[in-house]
């Protein structure tokens, strides 16, 4: 047998054993145990994918029994079977973005929101004690801040824009009265026509694949609806964004040639 055959064989063969010998079924059940006793809940596993080659690993997605919309990740390592998830900063998330999206959906009949918490606090939080959004507010420290990432389904025009302009100075009137020390704006804004009849409550947003991932996600899908869009840091001492800062941040994706 010729020596690339013999390297082809023994690549084969680890790869078989890698993949047969792994049962999917304790896998998660293990997975799972873990999860409950290290946050005193129930927990149910989503899905399942066996990684061989690279970080040899078991990737899965759970959530809470009694709250099957928080979607998190998690990853056991093949080598030590540990098990390591984000939930408790998905909590959060799923906290904030809903608080927000409640907040905006009193002017915008359709809107996108996700909030993501980038606190020290997370690596001090009590795992059978998780605390609220709220509680975590209060033990920012100066290098935190949030990411905050809102999509319009309205159009950007000359006639819309005072209305567009006092809703994210909204935004960011919302999270200086409760004092968040820097935050990073990011609004988009679709098609309104398009999304006229389309549920945009129930869509698999990715949000540029940072929190949330979706193998076809909205972003993809509807990344020629978009229309215009601007990003921009804020501190809670800063000033309200004033009509021209606004309108020279804005991008029209016209410029950027999406295909």
């Amino acid at each position: 047998m010729s020596p690339v055959k013999i390297l082809w064989t023994i690549i084969f063969a680890g790869l078989f054993f890698s993949c047969s010998c792994a049962n999917p079924g304790s896998v998660k059940q293990d997975a799972q145990q873990q999860l409950e006793k290290r946050y005193g809940e129930k927990f149910d596993i989503l899905s399942y994918t066996e990684i061989v080659l690279e970080k040899p690993r078991y990737d899965m997605r759970a959530c809470p029994h009694d709250r099957p919309s928080q979607v998190f990740e998690l990853s056991m390592t093949k080598e030590s079977g540990v098990v390591l998830d984000n939930y408790v900063n998905m909590r959060w998330v799923y906290e904030a973005s809903d608080e927000l999206k409640a907040y905006l959906k009193q002017s915008n009949k359709k809107i996108a929101v996700l909030v993501e918490p980038r606190f020290d606090y997370l690596q001090t939080v009590d795992d059978r004690n998780i605390p609220p959004f709220s509680e975590a507010l209060k033990h920012q420290q100066n290098d935190d801040y949030l990411l905050v990432t809102v999509y319009f389904f309205k159009d950007y025009t000359d006639s819309t824009r005072q209305e567009i302009f006092d809703e994210i100075r909204k935004v960011i009137s919302y999270y200086n009265d409760k004092k968040i020390l820097s935050v990073r704006y990011k609004f988009r804004f679709y098609d309104e026509l398009f999304f006229k009849d389309l549920d945009t409550d129930n869509q698999f947003y990715n949000f540029d694949g940072r929190v949330f991932h979706f193998p076809e996600s909205f972003e993809t899908t509807f990344r020629k609806q978009v229309r215009y869009s601007l990003i921009f840091d804020t501190t809670h001492s800063d000033t309200l964004p004033s009509d021209s800062f606004l309108k020279e941040k804005m991008v029209d994706w016209k410029t950027l040639n999406i295909k």
